[in-house]
């Protein structure tokens, strides 16, 4: 499956299927996160049930602290 991935197109396995499934892939499921999936704002709470397609595009921003 390919994806655009904050401006970057990528290759997927096809075992990522849901946002929840693409944040642990790159490791920020634990963080606070912010998922636009095709120009929508997602709820966390549907992380695990919207399921991501070929040709999707998703935003994902994470917060950094620093000071």
């Amino acid at each position: 499956m390919t994806l655009k991935v904050n401006g970057s197109m990528i290759d997927l396995q096809s075992s990522v299927r849901t946002v929840q499934d693409l944040l642990a892939f790159y490791e920020v499921s634990n963080k606070i996160v912010i998922v636009e999936h095709n120009s929508e704002i997602i709820a966390k709470e549907e992380y695990a049930k919207t399921v991501i397609n070929d040709g999707d595009v998703l935003e994902i921003v994470h917060f950094v602290g620093g000071g």
